[in-house]
């Protein structure tokens, strides 16, 4: 086993349950929507494809910001990530739901017909993205803060 696999696995040990569940979700629906929205362009003109990227891109940002609705943390009992939801977190979800549900009245004000259903689709691959990368980060951060922390108290 490489070492990257062996960390890989390390880490997946020291994450709560939930917040590996939601990971795997999100990663789940980000490869379904990436096809759908691979599929559904190449039956849309080409020249939407600069649209379709753009609106991709745009949403990425959007869902990792959203991804701020779980709050990550060490708890030090259990010895893992958790993620709770705090009072900033629902504001940030109630947005993001928002945001999902009007986004294809938001986009149709620039775009119609189909290129309007494949940039939707794109918004939401983004935003799933955005979370799956916003979330990783997040993890990441706390495991590099764990690594310093146990540094200094070798040290």
């Amino acid at each position: 086993m490489s070492r990257h696999s062996s960390m890989s696995a390390q880490r997946r040990a020291h994450l709560d349950r939930p917040v590996l569940m939601r990971l795997r979700i999100f990663a789940i629906i980000l490869v379904v929507a990436i096809g759908l929205v691979v599929f559904d362009s190449t039956r849309v003109a080409a020249w939407s494809a600069p649209t379709v990227g753009l609106c991709f891109a745009a949403s990425v940002v959007v869902g990792t910001v959203a991804s701020r609705m779980l709050k990550l943390s060490w708890d030090a009992a259990t010895e893992k990530v958790v993620g709770r939801l705090d009072a900033i977190g629902g504001v940030i979800l109630v947005c993001y739901i928002a945001f999902m549900l009007l986004r294809s009245r938001l986009l149709g004000h620039w775009l119609q017909g189909a290129v309007l259903g494949v940039a939707s689709l794109s918004v939401f691959a983004g935003a799933m993205a955005g979370l799956l990368l916003g979330t990783g980060l997040g993890i990441r951060l706390i495991f590099q803060a764990r690594r310093r922390e146990e540094g200094k108290a070798a040290g």
